[in-house]
């Protein structure tokens, strides 16, 4: 079992890495290739997306786990993960 602490450090972590790999994933879209170029990036596109939808799901889940030993931090994370979604629902709701 992972320790209580290292679990919250984890969660910490995972939030401020998280968004980079959401960022690079969601933008691979909109890169100018060339057409033989496409199925690598949509490859590549998915592959982001996909590790950066489990590393927020982990990273709230270690902020869950470690939140009797270490609830500052657990909450900072699950703060810190959930800004950006936040934020993109500010966008999108301010949009007429």
């Amino acid at each position: 079992m992972i320790k209580l602490s290292h679990a919250a450090n984890l969660a910490l972590g995972l939030a401020c890495f998280s968004p980079i790999l959401l960022f690079f994933g969601f933008f691979a879209r909109y890169a100018w290739i060339s057409p033989q170029q496409i199925p690598t990036y949509r490859l590549i596109e998915n592959v982001l997306l996909t590790l950066g939808v489990f590393s927020y799901s982990i990273g709230l889940w270690f902020a869950g786990y470690s939140y009797s030993a270490a609830p500052r931090r657990a909450l900072c994370a699950a703060v810190v993960s959930l800004l950006p979604l936040f934020f993109l629902w500010y966008l999108y709701a301010s949009v007429p």
